[in-house]
């Protein structure tokens, strides 16, 4: 074993446990907020997200449709108006 592969080693392990060590420190962080809602809600969010991932597009997606319906119906309505006045 050279000493190239042996630096290379400490820093893949130094190096994760950085990683581990701000995972570790955010998440205690967390838990010292008073405002615990906030990352209860964040979790919550992130598990919606999961399940449903298209959720939001398909609200607006719905809330379009709706309105299409809703213009064209009222250009049906405008137009047969239209026709009966001009009878």
């Amino acid at each position: 074993m050279n000493l190239s592969q042996l630096n290379t080693g400490w820093l893949i392990a130094c190096g994760f446990a950085l990683v581990v060590l701000l995972i570790n420190l955010g998440l205690f962080s967390m838990l010292r907020k008073k405002n615990q809602k906030r990352s209860v809600s964040m979790y919550t969010n992130m598990l919606d997200t999961i399940r449903s991932p298209w959720k939001n597009e398909e609200k607006s997606l719905t809330e379009l449709d709706a309105a299409v319906k809703q213009i064209q119906n009222q250009s049906k309505e405008d137009t047969f108006t239209n026709r009966s006045k001009n009878e």
